[in-house]
């Protein structure tokens, strides 16, 4: 009996900014293209972070011990009425 394999769609765009405003217009267009912010990325060196932000960032691992960092479920649940 033959397997049935769905094809799947992989969306994904890369780009290369060198002002925040045009990194801000790209994840705007993405976002209102059916995109969610959850499957936006961001890489850049450490170096760039700084400079273009401002202030260093932390890794999420050295931010999970700390008790000054706000917290979120990232979630939210619905009750609906049957």
């Amino acid at each position: 009996m033959p397997i049935e394999q769905q094809a799947r769609t992989v969306r994904e765009a890369v780009g290369v900014f060198n002002r925040p405003e045009d990194l801000q217009d790209a994840i705007d267009e993405l976002l209102s293209s059916g995109f969610h912010r959850a499957e936006l990325s961001l890489l850049a060196t450490e170096q760039a972070v700084e400079e273009k932000l401002g202030h260093r960032y932390e890794k999420v691992s050295a931010l999970a011990d700390d008790p000054t960092v706000p917290r979120s479920s990232g979630h939210q649940h619905a009750h609906h009425d049957s």
